[in-house]
Parts: C-alpha cells; structure tokens; sequence
C-alpha cells in the first residue's frame, strides 16, 4: 500500500460473519461468536447493515458502533450505538455522561436491547439538547 491507495482493508469480525452468511461469497471462515454478547453484537451489526447504515467501531466514544448514512469516507457518522444486556440496568449517572458525550460530538446517542421474547431489537435515541 501507498499513500494513494490508503491503509490496506481490515474486516471487523461482525463484517466477515455478515460476507460468510452469503452464499455467493467463498473462501471466508465463519466467525463463530464466543459468547452470547458477541452473538448479539453480531445480530445487532446485522440488523443496522440491513437498515442501510455504514456501521465501523465506537470504541473511541465509549459505543460499540457509529452509524454513517452513507460512505464513511464522505459523510461523518450521526448515531453512537450501545448495546445493553436485556435486563441490563443503567444508572442516571451513565445514562447523562453518555448524553454529553454523544452531544459533544454532535452525534445521538443510542442505546439498543434484545427483545428476549421475539429476538427483535429494540431502540432509544437520546439526544442532549438546551432547554429554553
């Protein structure tokens, strides 16, 4: 690689369970996931890709995910995306540093869970705004 061409291409593991679901693509080993976590992050990737968003990794705003409404190399991301446990609980401390964050950024926030009963997700957008 050079500077032209940019870094080489690194998959994150939900992008290669994703291209090893289709049957059109070879040469792929299924990623299988270790725990019941990585199970619904893979899910979770799944369910974002097929609404349409370029999804990379969040880490770096305490996210599992940013949402892109198009090409990441020409939109900036919108959303920050956090996966919660089904019985998971969030304190009002988490839940307000995690609004600023979001809000700092000028991304929203959200905060995602697995249905357990129909394994649909389910989503809540927070957004920090000024009152008044």
């Amino acid at each position: 690689q050079n500077n032209y061409y940019g870094l080489p291409l690194v998959l994150l593991p939900e992008e290669i369970a994703l291209l090893s679901a289709d049957p059109r693509i070879t040469g792929l080993e299924q990623v299988q996931p270790p725990n019941s976590r990585d199970e619904a992050r893979f899910a979770l990737f799944r369910d974002l890709h097929k609404r349409g968003f370029y999804i990379t990794r969040g880490i770096k705003f305490g996210a599992d995910y940013m949402l892109y409404p198009g090409e990441p190399m020409r939109y900036h991301s919108h959303y920050l995306v956090n996966l919660l446990a089904p019985h998971e609980k969030i304190t009002p401390r988490q839940l307000i540093a995690q609004s600023r964050l979001g809000t700092s950024v000028k991304k929203t926030r959200i905060l995602c869970t697995r249905d357990s009963t129909t394994q649909n997700f389910v989503y809540v957008s927070i957004d920090w705004s000024e009152i008044g």
